[in-house]
């Protein structure tokens, strides 16, 4: 609220909202960034390989 201290709980409260709302809503950039150093991070297609289903192929080829 403007840099004053405030103690009135539907004030605090509007605030904190509109503090995480402009924290979440405001990029989509989930990179993870260390100086200048990039880490890679999975495509889409590789993240839909490791959360689908196996199917029963495939683990009778991974057993046998």
């Amino acid at each position: 609220m403007g840099g004053q201290w405030c103690e009135e709980p539907d004030i605090v409260r509007r605030e904190a909202k509109a503090l995480f709302e402009a924290r979440f809503m405001g990029t989509h950039d989930l990179g993870v960034r260390l100086g200048n150093v990039e880490f890679k991070s999975l495509s889409v297609e590789d993240n839909h390989n490791l959360i689908s289903n196996f199917t029963g192929e495939e683990v009778k080829e991974a057993v046998w």
